[in-house]
């Protein structure tokens, strides 16, 4: 029953992002390390909801392929960013200005790169 993958999807994807969620404050509340397995509920919950669309439809489909392609070219682009420690820790410090933690790792990364002066500053 389609329903049932549907409900179990979903479920599956606050069961597992249930423990990482919580009303007491983290260090960092987001991170995309946590929505790697809740994702794989989502995409259990879509498959069968996408399959309720007849075939014929095209603009459902060509919809369908469009985000598919967005999506690729967004973790494409995020997959650049993991590439280095510098890239990765230079983006994480460019979205948290005021977080000591990243200014830290660039650091570090600037350091085990060779680059002195760049670690000495951050």
């Amino acid at each position: 029953d389609r329903d049932g993958f549907v409900l179990f999807g979903l479920a599956l994807a606050l069961l597992v992002l249930g423990p990482t969620s919580s009303i007491l404050p983290i260090q960092d509340p987001i991170a995309e390390r946590r929505m790697y397995l809740p994702m794989a509920g989502v995409a259990i919950a879509i498959v069968p909801l996408a399959l309720r669309f007849p075939p014929a439809n095209r603009k459902f489909l060509m919809a369908l392929c469009g985000l598919g392609v967005f999506y690729a070219t967004m973790s494409y682009q995020r997959a650049q960013v993991w590439s280095s420690a510098i890239s990765l820790w230079s983006d994480t410090a460019e979205q948290s200005p005021n977080k000591f933690r990243p200014r830290f790792w660039l650091g570090q990364a600037y350091l085990t790169a060779g680059r002195c002066a760049d670690a000495l500053h951050e």
